[in-house]
């Protein structure tokens, strides 16, 4: 009987050493071969990222308050957002030493409007110094954020949030976030 239990508990010891074995097997080869990054694992699994879509930038176009509402109605973020969204951006300055708010826009699957939202999704904070720039709109949306002239208030549950703009994430770089 004991014979038994011992050749059991020995056939379960070596199966379970195999195992860690072959784990750190592939763990050597994943850490000799690669840094452990995002990209070198998705890599090592195979998994191909779709490129990264290039958004334009629009010469000819001058920014102004007056225009930003047909400017951001015109882009492919505001066409394809879900038929759902309600968000807000709102402009500021510093111009007296303290934050004073101008305009704030609604911005809905393809309009946008000046006026205040009834229960946006998420509110943007963009300083209006940025505005004459926004005709290359990715690239002045990731300055603003990385000077801190940019925030977002999220007024809503986060996970759901995430679900429900997750066809948005291909804006995510262009966003900065």
């Amino acid at each position: 009987m004991k014979k038994k239990r011992n050749k059991k508990n020995k056939f379960k010891f070596n199966k379970k050493l195999i195992l860690i074995i072959i784990i750190l097997i592939i763990l050597a080869i994943a850490v000799s071969s690669l840094t452990l990054t995002g990209n070198s694992i998705k890599s090592f699994f195979g998994v191909k990222e779709k490129p990264q879509t290039q958004y334009a930038e629009i010469p000819n176009i001058v920014v102004t308050k007056q225009n930003i509402a047909a400017f951001l109605q015109s882009t492919s973020l505001v066409q394809e957002l879900p038929g759902s969204a309600e968000l807000e951006l709102k402009l500021y300055n510093f111009n007296s030493g303290e934050r004073q708010w101008e305009e704030s826009y609604v911005v809905k699957k393809g309009q946008v409007y000046r006026g205040t939202a009834e229960n946006p999704d998420v509110v943007a904070l963009l300083s209006s110094n940025y505005l004459n720039e926004l005709n290359n709109f990715c690239a002045t949306v990731q300055k603003a954020n990385l000077n801190g002239d940019l925030a977002f208030e999220y007024k809503k549950n986060k996970a759901k949030l995430l679900w429900k703009y997750k066809s948005m994430n291909k804006y995510k770089s262009c966003l900065g976030i």
